[in-house]
């Protein structure tokens, strides 16, 4: 490969009250027009893009049977995308799995392949507890 075309997707953050799903659906519209003037290699998404940043995201989150069906969903639809563009997707999520003792979930960001498989996943370390921004009221640090 002698050069790869990295799109960087910067959707309006999603409104309180609009649907995670709806949300990722909107994503992938923009992702798919921009295709239609440029072949992508990778598709570069913001931390917890689609599913919000904010308070009230969090607080429908943290109901583990919540957020598992949405997130599988989400992790669908971008792998969908994924294949149906012949592209990689760099997206965040929440790491639902990386429960533990702190009862506490992780940002997540993924990386799918063209053929919608996860080729890696990174769970942010760092959290952000500045300001208004405390983002261990709801997460925990990854560890890896």
């Amino acid at each position: 490969m002698e050069h790869i075309t990295i799109a960087a997707v910067q959707p309006h953050l999603r409104a309180g009250g609009t649907n995670p799903v709806s949300s990722a659906q909107h994503v992938i519209n923009l992702m798919k027009k921009a295709s239609e003037t440029e072949d992508v290699d990778l598709f570069v998404l913001p931390e917890l893009c689609p599913l919000g940043y904010s308070d009230d995201t969090f607080d429908m989150l943290a109901d583990q049977c919540i957020a598992s069906k949405v997130i599988e969903e989400i992790d669908h639809l971008m792998s969908d995308c994924a294949k149906d563009l012949s592209c990689c997707i760099c997206y965040g999520t929440i790491g639902i799995d990386s429960i533990s003792s702190a009862n506490k979930p992780t940002i997540r960001q993924k990386v799918v392949d063209k053929d919608g498989k996860v080729m890696c996943s990174y769970d942010k370390i760092h959290l952000c507890d500045y300001g208004d921004c405390v983002e261990t009221r709801y997460f925990q640090p990854g560890h890896k």
